[in-house]
């Protein structure tokens, strides 16, 4: 006898109206979306479910499956509907629809205008053939979609093919750098925003603001101290993107050694610098530290931004300086007891870049042993031990060089102590520094360390 029940009936299901078209599809139970994920309406009477042309294929096909399992093993009608399910099995089709949609990045969602489901960006509201998005479908949703809109996945096939290249062109070592160079910090992260002749890797210089950086994807940094408007790396370059951009690096530093400036030492831990590189990083330090030593507010941007390059310069200047490295060391061994004490300056000065490439020139000779409140023209306040060099900062890269005995300064005239400032002298010009001319009656030596825009002053 031929079985004559409705085929809802069959696989468990009930006949419902579409929430937004007229055909009507197959759910589990009233109100719950229907098998193909669509929003439903009311339950449909049998009468009408009888009478309804037709119903949903992938409802058709899910109920037809459910018939099968439901089914005596032994049925003719079993073996039939089980075939015709398979042949129809959504489960492959649909990882590869969810597989394209994580490629690309995209939803699966319902238009107004059709049956089947569409991609769509995730804050867009058309989908990617240009419908309007009606709603997006869940997760469990998503499982059971088994077809998808032709031009839909053309599209997310397209965007998800880019997607990949440009993933794997950020994964390829820069070879081919290029310098551009600008008026300011402000105009190069500007350009780079919108000028697609900047690429990925290029190199950034700004030498009216001594900054040289390079375009880290979408992102202008720089290497050296200084950084003006770029953005500044946590980690060296070397380790950005797993090397790749080890050309850029090296294009970097050719540039920035033609402005004389040097890299931030995490950047280029082997590289040697030269005289005038050193000097310039003195020069940012005591820029720094005046911006840091100015109205201190932790909770300023730019008063830690001033603070990161200080502290930048300063572990620059450990390995590279060595009179300055000393001097800093020096003040970290102090014992407690004489915590206000210093060689060579007063404790004051201990952390002024000045003074600490002045110690550096001087090193070897012998040094004064000073406390703050020690004055050495005070006649009066003479202290035997006190004997040696001693340098006070002038600022803007000036200064002053006294000879100490019993812990006075001495004139140049002193016939016998005299001649030390002469030899103070000669130290400072060896070394490149500018040194005012001594009379008779001089107390000190005046010296200007070298500036970056200062003649080439060949390294020793």
């Amino acid at each position: 006898m031929t079985n004559t029940r409705p085929l809802h009936e069959l696989a468990g299901l009930i006949p419902v109206r579409s929430a937004t078209t007229a055909l009507p599809h197959y759910a589990e139970t009233e109100g719950a979306p229907a098998v193909c994920t669509r929003q439903t309406g009311a339950r449909m009477t049998d009468a009408e479910a009888a009478a309804a042309p037709r119903f949903c294929s992938h409802c058709v096909a899910h109920a037809e499956k459910l018939a099968a399992e439901r089914a005596e093993p032994a049925s003719p009608l079993t073996a039939a509907a089980r075939a015709f399910a398979d042949s129809i099995e959504p489960g492959d089709r649909n990882e590869e629809i969810r597989a394209l949609a994580r490629r690309a990045d995209v939803d699966l969602a319902h238009s107004k205008n059709d049956f089947e489901p569409h991609f769509a960006d995730p804050a867009a509201v058309i989908t990617l053939c240009h419908e309007p998005v009606e709603r997006r479908l869940n997760e469990e949703q998503a499982a059971r979609v088994p077809v998808l809109c032709k031009g839909c996945a053309e599209a997310a096939e397209r965007i998800a093919e880019r997607r990949e290249a440009e993933e794997a062109a950020a994964k390829a070592p820069v070879t081919d750098p290029r310098a551009h160079r600008f008026d300011s910090t402000r105009e190069a992260y500007d350009a780079t925003q919108w000028n697609d002749e900047i690429r990925d890797g290029d190199v950034l210089v700004i030498a009216s603001e001594k900054v040289v950086g390079i375009l880290n994807l979408a992102w202008p940094v720089a290497l050296t101290v200084r950084h003006g408007e770029l953005h500044t790396l946590a980690v060296p370059i070397s380790e950005v993107g797993e090397g790749r951009y080890a050309e850029s690096a090296r294009l970097a530093g050719e540039q920035a050694r033609e402005l004389h400036v040097a890299f931030r030492d995490d950047h280029a831990p082997d590289a040697e610098p030269t005289v005038r590189q050193v000097n310039d990083m003195l020069q940012a330090a005591n820029e720094a530290s005046t911006r840091v030593a100015s109205d201190p507010d932790p909770e300023d941007p730019q008063w830690r931004a001033a603070l990161a390059r200080l502290t930048a310069a300063i572990e620059f200047l450990r390995k590279h300086c060595p009179g300055y490295a000393a001097a800093v060391e020096a003040a970290d061994r102090r014992p407690a007891h004489l915590a206000n004490v210093a060689r060579g300056c007063a404790p004051r000065h201990c952390g002024t870049p000045d003074v600490g490439a002045a110690l550096g020139v001087l090193d070897g000779l012998a040094c004064a042993t000073l406390t703050d409140e020690h004055d050495m023209t005070d006649p009066s306040d003479t202290d035997l031990p006190v004997r040696g060099f001693a340098v006070e900062p002038r600022g803007h890269g000036l200064v002053a060089a006294y000879w100490l005995e019993r812990g006075l300064a001495r004139r140049r005239d002193d016939g016998w102590h005299g001649p030390a400032l002469d030899a103070l002298a000669d130290r400072f010009k060896d070394a490149g520094w500018a040194v005012e001319p001594l009379r008779p009656s001089s107390l000190c030596v005046f010296a200007h360390r070298p500036q970056p825009d200062a003649a080439q002053t060949p390294a020793r």
